[in-house]
């Protein structure tokens, strides 16, 4: 067996020394921490074939094989010598998270150094900071923003208040302590913005209408009135203010005259008259 041949053994090997459930727990939050195992998928580009790998034999592996758009499956053994030319993807599931190799050696590397659980230890510490933060809840007119800009990049966004909460706060929310409560808040807004009719209802989700366009075109157009008014009292805020100096100035001006600019002749001595011959 040739090096390569042995690395993707070794790599297959370790990956399925932990059997996964035949349904990958991906809701119950309990069964979630608990996972610690991996899926290996090995696909065939040229026969148009996919196998997920069942366990390993002496000489080879045993898969389930699933033919390009078809839906039956079948039993399979694959030999040793087949498997590096097979394209590999191990999916790891280890609490929390999942980490993709499609790299054998790789594969082999983390293991060796635990780094799937560093990986862990570090996302659950990432978790817990971001659960102390406060949830700050966005209005309607920030949530059609977020429609009409994903639209526009787009055009088929649809969003339920899932996928919204993930848009807003990314996808860590789903462990945070109050994220049902969020959720119950999106949701009215969402129906709210449906029964306005800037937004339609449309299986699942929710997309924007034209309405939608011109509720939010019409609060900017009061938003930029709104700050041009505010700019106006603040100039002419200012210029009272210098005028109310000038006029100050001025009285005191009045009431406190200067003396005339010129040499002082207080100490100066009279010259006596020249006398006439």
């Amino acid at each position: 067996m040739s090096f390569r041949h042995w690395v993707r053994r070794e790599a297959i090997g370790f990956a399925l020394a932990k059997v996964a459930p035949p349904r990958i727990p991906l809701s119950d939050r309990g069964k979630v921490a608990r996972r610690d195992y991996a899926v290996v998928y090995l696909r065939d580009e040229d026969a148009g074939y996919r196998y997920v790998l069942s366990y390993t034999t002496a000489r080879g592996v045993r898969a389930k094989a699933f033919k390009d758009g078809a839906d039956a499956e079948s039993e399979v053994s694959l030999l040793n010598y087949a498997l590096p030319d097979l394209r590999l993807l191990i999916v790891q599931y280890i609490g929390e998270i999942e980490i993709r190799y499609d790299s054998d050696s790789e594969y082999l590397l983390h293991y060796f150094l635990d780094w799937p659980r560093f990986l862990l230890a570090s996302d659950r510490m990432a978790q817990a900071w971001f659960n102390t933060s406060r949830l700050v809840r966005e209005d309607r007119i920030k949530v059609l923003r977020i429609f009409v800009e994903t639209t526009l990049k787009r055009r088929d966004t649809k969003f339920s208040e899932v996928g919204l909460m993930s848009e807003i706060y990314g996808p860590r929310w789903a462990l945070h302590p109050k994220h049902e409560e969020m959720l119950t808040y999106y949701r009215l807004v969402l129906e709210s913005l449906a029964k306005s009719e800037d937004l339609a209802f449309a299986g699942h989700a929710f997309r924007l209408e034209g309405g939608g366009l011109k509720t939010l075109a019409d609060y900017e157009l009061e938003e930029r009135r709104h700050r041009d008014n505010r700019s106006r009292q603040t100039v002419l805020a200012i210029l009272t203010a210098v005028l109310m100096l000038i006029a100050g100035g001025q009285l005191w001006l009045t009431w406190n005259p200067v003396a005339t600019i010129g040499p002082s002749t207080k100490h100066v001595e009279q010259a006596p008259p020249t006398p006439h011959t």
